[in-house]
């Protein structure tokens, strides 16, 4: 085999696992947003009367305080 050929073959498995790991870091976020919002119905259950607009799953807290991140 020509090491063109190789050099095909090595590209075309380069971007079909690229592909393939993007569609994993989705499914990643799609899980740890469900989730997030699974909790969240739970906790508007649980405390129907709490201000819950600040509530976001891609904050953070940082020293007591709720950071963008």
């Amino acid at each position: 085999m020509s090491l063109s050929k190789v050099d095909m073959r090595l590209r075309l498995k380069k971007k079909t696992l690229d592909a393939a790991l993007e569609a994993a870091k989705d499914e990643i976020a799609y899980g740890f947003v469900d989730g997030f919002s699974a909790t969240m119905e739970h906790f508007w259950a649980l405390y129907p009367d709490l201000n819950q607009s600040e509530f976001d799953p891609f904050k953070i807290v940082v020293n007591g305080k709720i950071t963008k991140e």
